[in-house]
């Protein structure tokens, strides 16, 4: 492998993800550098209907965070109830609460979960589905399915981090190897902060995009060379960065 003790990794997700992906990173030897480009609030929602759904949809720990802080006091109510992670780690999350009836689609996606309820439609069909969610994000579920209710319980805003000009010094003297993109929020927030620059910083760097919705906001932005990760997980992500710096 090449000399890794000088390559620099920026990391776009939340700062508490982040921190998270750097860690791991540091213990590869690399130098990650954590440049939040997002930031997300809670939102305010109804409950008072919860206890009618069937089926729970999950596409991030933050869906859970988020719906569970407001809605503690159910839990117990809720644990015959069947749940959809997007992922093994969101299945985690739900795991340390104490639920055991839980499937993950083959993608980690809106379309492999939209495959997952479509492959099975005869039992689905008639459940009541909520989909704790982001305000702004993929509506492929609640478009195509009749029967899944989206309930909006956080929001994701741009962020601009405190260190825009050392980031903005280290891609002027091409010394960043890689971005990591891990939405098209991440990625539209990195656009927004260097306005008339972006293009050019991502040139030189390999752009790693987590999951093909992300590719798919790329693409339409003119930035067609990019590496998605097998999963949209922190160890795939690790697998493809080592891959890259292989001599």
């Amino acid at each position: 492998m090449k000399n890794i003790h000088t390559y620099r990794v920026l990391i776009t997700r939340e700062l508490e993800d982040g921190k998270v992906l750097a860690n791991r990173l540091e213990n590869l030897g690399f130098i990650p550098i954590l440049f939040p480009t997002i930031k997300t609030v809670p939102l305010d929602f109804d409950t008072e209907n919860i206890n009618n759904y069937d089926i729970f949809i999950f596409g991030s720990k933050k869906g859970i965070k988020y719906f569970f802080q407001k809605i503690s006091d159910r839990l117990e109510k809720l644990k015959d109830r069947e749940f959809i992670a997007v992922g093994e780690k969101t299945a985690e999350k739900l795991r340390d609460l104490g639920f055991t009836n839980i499937k993950i689609p083959e993608v980690y996606s809106s379309e492999g979960v939209l495959y997952l309820l479509k492959n099975d439609w005869d039992y689905y069909k008639n459940k009541k589905i909520l989909f704790p969610k982001a305000k702004r994000g993929i509506d492929l579920l609640e478009k195509t399915l009749p029967n899944v209710k989206p309930l909006y319980v956080y929001e994701t805003l741009f962020n601009k981090p405190e260190n825009v000009d050392g980031v903005k010094s280290l891609f002027e003297n091409k010394k960043i190897k890689a971005v990591i993109f891990t939405s098209p929020s991440t990625f539209l927030g990195f656009k927004d902060i260097f306005k008339d620059e972006w293009q050019n910083f991502l040139k030189e760097v390999n752009v790693i995009s987590i999951g093909k919705t992300t590719g798919k906001t790329l693409k339409e932005q003119g930035i067609t060379d990019f590496y998605i990760p097998r999963k949209s997980t922190v160890e795939d992500i690790l697998d493809l960065i080592q891959e890259l710096f292989k001599e």
